[in-house]
């Protein structure tokens, strides 16, 4: 009965200290992880020395220095080009020349029909080091670049938040393992041994979770996003319309005729074939304005009849 609530007791100590970690600011429990946690001076960022600040996939919270931020950029452009298709075709080499890849893309007609024009939409990833590059070469693809935003997000402080997160729960789930092993060997019971797993279940399954979001905040630094739309130059409007031909007047006047013919004989061919429908319909209505007729026709002959009777 002792061993077990010493056990229990052990458990419960592990988690409130788990439940604590995120608050803990002792170098005893984050280690390294309380120097990245100080506050830093924000270093202003030049076009040049952007990508130079992103995190590099693959590298510790630790490898920080005081001064360095985990920044991800993304930009959006707007482009007037010459031909859509070939602009499309020429970006799609540029970025993987520069090592990134197309996540999007599409095109569609857009505009009347006798004018309808080419439009396209790619979302590009180009490692955040050749970004400014990148964003000059497809400027050089365009008539005009219509427009052009640029924009990063500060992630630092989620990112050092979520390492010190991960070190605790990494040092909980020794603990843990150590316990179970513990327990095991004692033979404990049944249900401590399942209490004992349940917890590092949780505890890895938390871990994963941090290693998760600290991966895809490592992609997003590492790769910046561009949202590129590609407009087609305007075409010129005729002001000078065609010069008359009577031979083109003609055809259309004998296109109208077929077609006013055609409508004729399928309006025809319609009624013929729903006689059923509305010709039952409409012989009543004959009918009964005939039996109108005819009850009128004999008032006024029996109203007339009457009327010389009486003159006599």
């Amino acid at each position: 009965m002792r061993k077990s609530l010493a056990i229990a007791g052990i458990v419960v100590c592990l988690l409130a200290a788990t439940g604590c970690a995120a608050a803990r600011q002792e170098a005893t429990e984050i280690g390294e992880a309380v120097v990245v946690e100080k506050e830093v001076p924000a270093v202003p960022v030049s076009d040049e020395g952007r990508a130079g600040l992103g995190y590099q996939a693959g590298a510790g919270s630790d490898t920080y220095g005081a001064n360095e931020r985990m920044m991800i950029y993304s930009a959006d452009i707007i482009l007037v080009v010459e031909d859509t298709a070939q602009a499309v075709a020429e970006i799609k080499t540029l970025v993987a020349s520069a090592g990134g890849y197309v996540s999007t893309s599409r095109t569609w007609y857009e505009g009347p029909l006798e004018r309808e024009q080419l439009r396209g939409h790619l979302t590009v990833r180009v490692p955040a080091e050749e970004l400014d590059q990148a964003l000059a070469e497809l400027k050089a693809l365009a008539i005009k670049v219509e427009q052009e935003n640029l924009g990063g997000q500060d992630v630092t402080e989620e990112y050092t938040d979520l390492s010190a997160q991960l070190t605790n729960l990494e040092a909980t789930e020794l603990e843990l393992r150590a316990l179970l092993t513990e327990v095991r060997e004692s033979r404990g019971k049944a249900d401590e041994i399942l209490q004992v797993h349940a917890r590092l279940t949780e505890i890895r399954g938390e871990i994963e979770r941090l290693k998760g979001r600290m991966q895809y905040l490592e992609r997003s630094a590492a790769m910046a996003r561009i949202d590129i739309e590609l407009l087609p130059e305007e075409a010129p409007v005729e002001i000078i319309q065609d010069e008359w031909k009577l031979t083109r007047t003609v055809r259309s006047a004998a296109r109208a005729l077929v077609q006013g013919l055609q409508f004729v004989a399928d309006l025809l061919i319609f009624l013929v074939i729903l006689i059923p429908v509305w010709g039952i319909p409409v012989a009543i209505i004959l009918g009964l304005r005939a039996l109108v007729r005819r009850s009128r026709k004999r008032k006024a002959a029996a109203k007339a009849a009457q009327d010389e009777a009486q003159a006599e």
